[in-house]
């Protein structure tokens, strides 16, 4: 062979052992890499990314409701009672005898002025004559309440049953203070009928000893 023929095919060796060391790195650079056995990879979930980007929603506290304010009950306001107008008393006489002439408002009520026993007696002026133990109808019926203690008797002569006068006294015996009658009506006395037709007092009142000596009645005549 010749100097030149071996040259030449030197030349063509060195091509081929270059070519194939070109063509092994290209392929080295080409082919994917390994999987790694037992897992697989997956891309990340674009929610996933976009939740934990996002601003954490703050947990609402709970709060307490204000208390409901109580309001206390007060109790009514009693309504004012009424004070009856006061009496007016003034000295009557007849026949000679002292007695007290009262003039009360309706609504007054008459209480004892000491431990007494108590009676009560009805009249009626009858065909012009003063009756007791009578109720003849359609004529009015007129109440004495006396009082007897030691040696006085103090006597009120009110109006009409009925009409101007209530009696509430109930038992034999009274305790000072205790309720007798009530005044319901503004007629006069049973003495306007009885014996004077001036009288315009609706209590005639008096006060005297066993003795029938006349006293000052005023001083006991108390209402409520």
């Amino acid at each position: 062979m010749s100097e030149r023929t071996q040259l030449t095919l030197q030349v063509v060796l060195v091509l081929v052992v270059l070519g194939a060391g070109v063509a092994g790195i290209v392929a080295s650079v080409q082919s994917q890499p390994p999987e790694i056995a037992g897992r697989t990879f997956a891309p990340p979930d674009a929610s996933l990314i976009a939740s934990t980007l996002r601003s954490p929603t703050a947990t609402p506290v709970p709060t307490t409701p204000p208390p409901t304010p109580s309001f206390a009950t007060l109790p009514p306001s009693p309504s004012p009672t009424a004070t009856p107008a006061p009496i007016e008393m003034q000295p009557y006489t007849l026949s000679g005898k002292s007695y007290t002439g009262v003039v009360a408002p309706v609504g007054a009520v008459f209480i004892a002025p000491f431990d007494a026993r108590v009676e009560v007696i009805v009249y009626q002026l009858i065909d012009g004559e003063i009756r007791t133990g009578t109720d003849v109808a359609g004529i009015p019926s007129y109440p004495y309440v006396n009082l007897y203690t030691g040696d006085r008797i103090l006597r009120f002569r009110p109006g009409a049953l009925t009409t101007d006068t209530e009696i509430v006294v109930s038992t034999a015996r009274v305790s000072e203070g205790d309720p007798l009658f009530r005044v319901i009506g503004t007629g006069a006395s049973s003495w306007h009928d009885f014996y004077d037709a001036t009288v315009g007092a609706q209590i005639i009142v008096s006060l005297e000893t066993s003795t029938l000596s006349d006293l000052d009645a005023e001083p006991l005549i108390r209402t409520r």
